[in-house]
């Protein structure tokens, strides 16, 4: 099973590497004539913002700490040194608080509050568990704002294969942030089918594109009080956020449930579970702000 997935991942990857290349390329050639060498200019910004945005997020999650479990009987579950010792665990890896400065002070103050409780079970649970929930709150959020941006880049762009590259950019730093807001990574198992998902999400936005030409949206501009070219912008906005916000959740399944939870048929049911009651608020949030900028762009092409 884990040859067929590491297989699957290969595929995918490699599917993915040729998409953007052939992209990359294509782009390229577009702007060679607009000054000598702007071919090489634009490759080498691509493979800069490729190591930022792609490798760059990629390398942090595989050293980001492990552990076993992050739910709630999880922890209860936990002997007084194990809780003693998830309590400076999670002191150290408090990236969801912005400025360090801020992150060092919090750290101390967690530490110092698991040193003076140390056998105080009751206390240190509920201080473990609201540490936890303050995690879980940011981590929704992020899911939140990169399938909101989702919506947005895509629904503007009307391009596949931009859609795709906006997409794998998106997705993967989401996986960074969600494992940033909780202070832990998935098991590298569950990493590989995460990141199977993102390289499988990425490439569907792109092969949605060419199917939304072929179908005929009459009936939705008909029965949705929505212009035209608006709707097919609001599918494909739809379409990218759905799939952005399922990779956020499943992701943050695995983490709650640790190396325990390796359960990819319960972890696809959560994040597309999260994901479905999630999306009605993205897509108002997103209509809105599509119709501001796309409303701001046709006023600039009048005038």
């Amino acid at each position: 099973m884990k040859k067929n997935l590491i297989l699957a991942l290969v595929v995918i990857l490699v599917l993915a590497c040729i998409l953007l290349a052939g992209n990359i390329i294509i782009i390229a050639d577009k702007l060679a004539p607009l000054f000598p060498y702007a071919d090489y200019v634009f490759y080498a910004i691509i493979g800069m913002l490729i190591f930022i945005f792609l490798i760059l997020p990629f390398v942090r999650v595989f050293f980001s700490p492990q552990l076993p479990a992050l739910d709630e009987s999880g922890v209860t579950a936990l002997s007084e040194k194990e809780l003693y010792n998830l309590g400076i665990i999670l002191a150290k890896n408090n990236h969801y608080i912005e400025g360090t400065d801020n992150r060092r002070e919090h750290t101390e103050a967690l530490k110092d509050f698991f040193d003076r409780n140390y056998g105080e079970r009751d206390d240190t649970i509920q201080h473990i568990s609201s540490e936890l929930e303050k995690r879980y709150r940011s981590l929704n959020e992020q899911i939140h704002a990169e399938a909101l941006t989702a919506f947005v880049i895509t629904g503007l762009s009307q391009n596949g294969k931009l859609d795709f590259i906006s997409l794998l950019i998106i997705n993967f730093r989401l996986v960074k942030k969600v494992v940033y807001a909780s202070g832990f990574r998935p098991t590298y198992k569950q990493l590989i089918r995460i990141y199977y998902n993102v390289l499988a999400s990425a490439l569907l936005t792109n092969l949605s594109e060419e199917m939304l030409d072929d179908i005929d949206l009459t009936y939705l501009t008909q029965h949705i009080k929505l212009p035209g070219f608006f709707i097919t912008s609001f599918i494909d906005g739809m379409l990218s956020a759905l799939l952005t916000l399922r990779i956020g959740y499943i992701t943050k399944y695995y983490i709650i449930k640790g190396s325990n939870g390796f359960n990819k048929k319960t972890a696809r049911r959560y994040g597309f579970k999260n994901a479905r009651k999630e999306i009605i608020g993205i897509a108002r949030e997103g209509k809105e702000i599509l119709k501001k900028k796309m409303a701001g762009l046709i006023v600039n092409k009048a005038d």
